[in-house]
């Protein structure tokens, strides 16, 4: 599979582009080896935590931030692995990953408001406190890698666009000033 986004041909589109830049990331083998310690993480932290009170749900938004992480694992393989092919590989890879990224950044909003609200999780609940402030640095640190990768990637197509138009104006005067 090839991942460097400077091969891709100036037909691509931003979002292309962009999917194939989020396949490169969540293919590389250190990403699912993350994703597996945070599952694990928030497994361990849970069975030892589960009958502790918490004035907020901080024990579903972990459960389900890890239900979250291995849909990002597991079913994205199964789309990247071949079952697909061409563009409609690209189009099933950008849609899953914008569906999950909207929703990771639903409950990351929905995590923070909980976590910061939050007024005995701290004393009662130490682990699952601290494991919830590492899942949302984490969380935000991704968000944002990923929304100023997807900007950025926006500008450049921009602006390449814009150059490749410019030029070919040069090459190629129009009709009004071939008269002039």
């Amino acid at each position: 599979m090839e991942t460097t986004l400077l091969l891709r041909p100036h037909s691509a589109t931003w979002r292309e582009q962009l999917a194939d830049f989020i396949t490169a990331v969540y293919s590389a083998p250190y990403i699912g080896l993350f994703e597996t310690a945070i599952i694990l993480a928030v497994a361990i932290v849970l069975t030892k935590t589960w009958g502790t009170s918490c004035d907020k749900p901080l024990h579903y938004w972990a459960l389900v931030y890890a239900v979250g992480a291995a849909f990002l694992l597991f079913p994205r393989q199964c789309i990247d692995k071949g079952l697909l092919s061409g563009r409609t590989r690209h189009v099933a890879l950008f849609s899953y990953d914008f569906v999950l990224f909207s929703f990771f950044l639903g409950w990351l909003t929905m995590g923070s408001f909980w976590f910061f609200k939050s007024e005995t999780c701290r004393t009662n609940v130490p682990e699952l406190y601290q494991l919830c402030l590492v899942l949302l640095i984490v969380g935000y640190l991704v968000t944002s890698i990923i929304g100023l990768v997807a900007c950025c990637m926006g500008c450049a197509s921009f602006l390449s666009e814009t150059i490749r138009t410019y030029r070919n104006e040069a090459h190629h005067p129009s009709e009004r000033e071939r008269l002039c």
